[in-house]
This record gives structure tokens, C-alpha cells and sequence, in this order.
């Protein structure tokens, strides 16, 4: 029976047939579910269940915290976890790392959106929550700390600008472990077979980079 190109077990559910490197927390969370049903199919299909409930759980949670009514917060997260791009992510293009990384934003930007990070809880809180969205998906967590930054510097708290800097910087150092594996494994590979073929984030992180963007 033919199957479509982005068939989950072309590569291990983590989206499109080609080689890529991808964070330890994503694998992780895959590798597990696969162990557990002896079966990395299931494990695909497991997970494509289990990432909109989990977006519609953090978004509830996460708006309810920020004082939002429970029908706002309801609606959000429905609105969220049923999003054509997150949608198409996980159901289309069984693009995993994106829809873990999708699923949990909502707790990351409440960490980190003002009035957060507050005090040095709030401060590594913020940095606990910027590793969790690295080890899970680096684009989506170069987008969510412009959208932070940016947020910060508009409310422009001074004392929270540095804390919200110092818990980027602390949760990229926490993240960095989890990129050691794929060092490593580089060194034993022919590295162009990494990118050759995949999307190149770095042509689309700013608007205007490429010659016919418009």
C-alpha cells in the first residue's frame, strides 16, 4: 500500500523522511511512549492524541492563573488546542517536535511574559520553563523569546527585563545538555545529511532575509 512521504516511520514520527537533529526532549518523550506500547507507530498516534489535550490543559491552566474567567480560559484553549497550524502539525505533517513544543507554550508564556519572572522564583521558573520549550523545539523557543522581549520591553520594567535576560540565559544553559547527544553523533556522520533537503529556519527567523520574500 503506498503511504505518504511524511509516513511516521520514516522517521521515527518526529516529521519529514529526512534525517534531522532533533532535542533529547523530544526524543525522550517519544522513545518512552514507543517502549511503553511496543510500538513507535502507536507511539506517533499516542502522541498526536495526547498533544491538543495537553495544549487545551496549559492554556486553561496558565489563562486561569493570569485571573481569566473559566469561560474565557475555556474557550482560549479550545481555540488553542484545535488550531489549524497545530492541527496540521500534528495530523498532517506528524511534525511531533513542533506539536510538544506548541502544547506546552502556554505554561512557557506564563512564566515569562510580564508580570513575570517575579523574584528569584519567578526568575527560575521563567528559566526552567525557556529549557523545557528548547529541549522540545528550537524555532518555536527563538519565537517565543522576540514575542518575550519584546513584551518586556514595552512594559518596560527595568528589574524585569534583566530578569527575564538572566532566565533566557539560564534556561539555554539548562538546555544545552540536551543537545550533546546529536554532537556527538555528528561527529560519526556525513553532517550535510543533517540539513541537506530540510527547511532552513535561518532563511525565514526575519522578515526581508531572502531576495524574493516579500
Amino acid at each position: 500500500m503506498p503511504v505518504p512521504d511524511w509516513y511516521p516511520d520514516l522517521n521515527a514520527g518526529l516529521g519529514g523522511p529526512e534525517p534531522r537533529a532533533y532535542p533529547l526532549g523530544t526524543l525522550t518523550i517519544q522513545g518512552l511512549m514507543a517502549l511503553v506500547l511496543n510500538d513507535g507507530i502507536a507511539a506517533t498516534s499516542a502522541a498526536a492524541a495526547a498533544i491538543p489535550l495537553l495544549a487545551a490543559l496549559l492554556t486553561f491552566g496558565s489563562l486561569k492563573a493570569r485571573g481569566a474567567p473559566p469561560l474565557v480560559a475555556a474557550a482560549a484553549a479550545i481555540a488553542w488546542c484545535g488550531c489549524p497550524y497545530l492541527v496540521v502539525a500534528v495530523h498532517v505533517r506528524a511534525a511531533l517536535a513542533e506539536g510538544w513544543g506548541l502544547a506546552v507554550l502556554p505554561w512557557v508564556l506564563l512564566n515569562w511574559l510580564p508580570p513575570e519572572p517575579a523574584g528569584p522564583r519567578g526568575l527560575a521558573r521563567g528559566a526552567l520553563a525557556f529549557a523545557l520549550l528548547l529541549t522540545l523545539q528550537l524555532p518555536l523557543a527563538y519565537m517565543a523569546a522576540v514575542v518575550v522581549m519584546v513584551a518586556q520591553l514595552a512594559a518596560f520594567d527595568a528589574r524585569r527585563i534583566a530578569a527575564a535576560a538572566g532566565a533566557a540565559l539560564l534556561g539555554t544553559g539548562l538546555a544545552a545538555i540536551s543537545w550533546l547527544p546529536n554532537l556527538v553523533a555528528a561527529r560519526t556522520l556525513d553532517f550535510r545529511a543533517m540539513y541537506e533537503g530540510s527547511y532552513h529556519w535561518s532563511n525565514h527567523f526575519l522578515p526581508g532575509v531572502r531576495p524574493d520574500d516579500p
